[in-house]
């Protein structure tokens, strides 16, 4: 029986011809064109960052600010965009705060915001996936229980307590509360 992939290499080595100049020129211009686009990317999603940075400094600093100080909480420009400024309320648990944030939560009542994710893996064996998720521990296989709160639940108890007047810890639930300017219109 012959080698079908000898037989195929042997094809090709013969059928090759020589790169011609120009053509090892064009293939160097396309390399040069992706290192171009790839530094472009790199530039760009730089770029984006710094300009995502200062979006978040007028929509929850320079415009919330300049309006407290005017006394306004909408303001109307003469061509037709309305600037309305809220109070919102962030919060993001700090790794190292997460085993007394999540102790809290727990001997204050809110421990049902704290999920547990276990993660196994069982490669392709589909019938050893059925399997493990009525059986882990008779399988004899390991799993990594991983405590976590969707930031978003995070984001709407933390403004639930603050909003009710709860005595939260605020730096260990990384809360921070500010205003923030929308712009509608046209």
């Amino acid at each position: 029986m012959n080698d079908i992939f000898a037989e195929m290499e042997k094809a090709a080595v013969e059928d090759v011809a020589l790169p011609t100049d120009e053509k090892i020129a064009a293939l160097g211009t396309l390399v040069q064109e992706l290192r171009d686009k790839q530094q472009l990317v790199v530039t760009l999603e730089a770029q984006l960052k710094a300009e995502k940075k200062e979006l978040g400094h007028l929509e929850t600093g320079k415009i919330p600010d300049a309006m407290i100080e005017l006394n306004l909480k909408t303001w109307a420009s003469q061509d037709g965009w309305e600037v309305t400024c809220k109070p919102f309320v962030d919060a993001a648990i700090k790794n190292d705060n997460k085993p007394l944030a999540y102790k809290w939560l727990r001997d204050n009542g809110h421990g049902d915001l704290i999920k547990h994710v276990i993660t196994v893996n069982v490669g392709t064996d589909q019938a050893l996936a059925d399997d493990v998720k009525t059986s882990l521990e008779e399988k004899g296989i390991l799993a990594e229980d991983k405590e976590a709160i969707h930031h978003m639940q995070l984001k709407a108890f933390a403004r639930e307590q603050v909003e009710a007047g709860s005595n939260i810890p605020m730096d260990l639930f990384g809360i921070y509360l500010g205003n923030k300017a929308s712009i509608k219109g046209k």
